[in-house]
């Protein structure tokens, strides 16, 4: 009897949920990453920091407005001589007349053709499409006319554009067009700046 006891006390004892079995350290799967991946990551990151900074910096630095393609500059005998359509509204280039308006303040729409042919020589319209007879019309007026006050003696015409339908405010240049439906100063003066005088071939 004593034997049996003896054996049954050196028997391995099972495992209950009281007592779990302990777990095996090498089962646990590991994930590592070896030196050449490590390298070959830090490589292609430091790489693409150029890339990156190129692509960032057009970003930041892109030109105002949008570009429209420049159509051949046709000097017409009068301005209501026929012409090929313009490719925008207001348009950017295209059939002009000879005689060039002055820059200033205007109270009245100026017609295409002699828009053409301001822009052909370095000049920024400032536009804006509303009733002048509204209230929000006329401060929307007063907002726009200290920014063409700054440019006083320069290549700029503040005019109604009735013609403009899709925005309030375009400011064309040759070649270049910006639409807006609030007054953004900061945005405006930036294309102004950057286009007038400096028209491109």
């Amino acid at each position: 009897m004593a034997r049996r006891r003896r054996r049954r006390q050196n028997a391995p004892k099972r495992a209950t949920t009281a007592n779990p079995p302990p777990l095996d350290k090498r089962s646990k799967p590991r994930l590592t990453i070896g030196r050449g991946r490590l390298f070959l990551f830090i490589f292609v990151a430091v790489g693409l920091l150029p890339v990156e900074w190129i692509i960032f910096n057009r970003i930041q630095t892109a030109p105002p407005g949008d570009d429209i393609p420049i159509i051949e500059e046709l000097i017409l005998a009068d301005e209501w001589e026929m012409h090929d359509p313009y490719l925008s509204i207001p348009p950017t280039s295209g059939a002009r007349t000879h005689a060039v308006v002055a820059p200033g303040t205007y109270t009245d729409p100026i017609n295409n053709e002699s828009q053409v042919a301001f822009l052909a020589e370095g000049g920024v319209i400032i536009q804006y499409s509303c009733d002048d007879r509204a209230e929000k019309c006329r401060a929307l007026i007063k907002k726009l006319e200290p920014l063409a006050h700054d440019f006083d003696g320069q290549n700029l015409i503040l005019a109604p554009g009735p013609a403009v339908a899709d925005s309030q405010i375009a400011v064309s240049a040759w070649g270049k067009l910006l639409k807006l439906n609030v007054v953004d100063a900061e945005e405006i003066v930036g294309f102004v700046e950057a286009y007038i005088d400096k028209r491109e071939q």
